[in-house]
């Protein structure tokens, strides 16, 4: 077994490349959304799309979009900032 895959192995979550642009993205989008996890309007979510597609250009949309989204719930259940 590899190290890489031994490593894989103890981490639950397995998406390693979305979880290590996720505190940068987290960085990224929370200057466009309330305090409460909502967007201050609608412009705002589709700039913060535009920053994310910008900045993680090789991210496919599907990811950007469920990094968008757990960015979301995460700011709506009241923290302020992520850890990596």
């Amino acid at each position: 077994m590899s190290e890489h895959s031994s490593e894989a192995a103890h981490e639950k979550r397995i998406d390693l490349e979305t979880r290590q642009v996720f505190a940068e993205a987290f960085a990224l989008v929370v200057p466009f959304m309330n305090p409460d996890g909502s967007w201050v309007s609608e412009v705002d979510e589709v700039l913060a799309y535009q920053a994310m597609c910008a900045r993680f250009p090789d991210l496919t949309e599907m990811r950007q979009f469920a990094v968008l989204t757990r960015i979301v719930m995460v700011r709506a259940s009241g923290r302020q900032s992520v850890a990596v």
